[in-house]
């Protein structure tokens, strides 16, 4: 037997600009001229959710992903305006506090989501996460995603051999 490993090179995002995400839902954008040619959005909701969900995907299956370079050349998480003042992107706020909060050992995710309908994709579960424990620091961190545009779902994680856990901080990241 031979343990293949993966590298993901030059992963991102365009904006998703263009996607509607679906009606009567009430949706902004915020877009920042850089100069007569380009115009790059500071992103959205979508953009932010998308990238969120690369990066629980990678650490989901961090036992075969060794490497996931994120492209500079695609949508990136900061800009600078004229003046030199850095503005960030939606997705900056995702990869700050993967990186702040993702620490540790990825756990085996078993978690149980109604399921919600996709066009491209059928029907999948309506949250999609993940998990990691940081042994030294004593802490369990869950990242998730509700992929339903209209409902709220419950989420009420069960861990097994942890003893009894406390809520310590809860961060989410909506659009009104």
């Amino acid at each position: 037997d031979k343990e293949v490993y993966i590298s993901v090179d030059e992963w991102g995002l365009n904006s998703s600009t263009d996607v509607t995400p679906g009606k009567d839902l009430n949706w902004t954008e915020r877009v920042y001229p850089v100069n007569q040619e380009n115009v790059y959005p500071f992103g959205n909701l979508i953009d932010a959710l998308i990238y969120g969900m690369f990066l629980i995907s990678f650490m989901n299956h961090s036992s075969r992903v060794k490497h996931a370079c994120r492209s500079l050349l695609r949508y990136t998480t900061m800009t600078a305006d004229p003046n030199g003042i850095a503005l960030r992107h939606t997705p900056y706020y995702v990869m700050q506090e993967m990186a702040e909060f993702g620490r540790g050992v990825a756990l085996k995710n078993a978690l149980q989501s109604p399921l919600t309908e996709t066009e491209h994709h059928g029907k999948v579960p309506a949250v999609f996460s993940s998990a990691s424990y940081d042994e030294a620091a004593g802490t369990v961190t869950i990242f998730a995603v509700n992929l339903s545009l209209r409902e709220d779902i419950a989420f009420e994680p069960e861990f097994r051999g942890f003893g009894e856990l406390k809520l310590e901080e809860h961060l989410r990241l909506f659009d009104e």
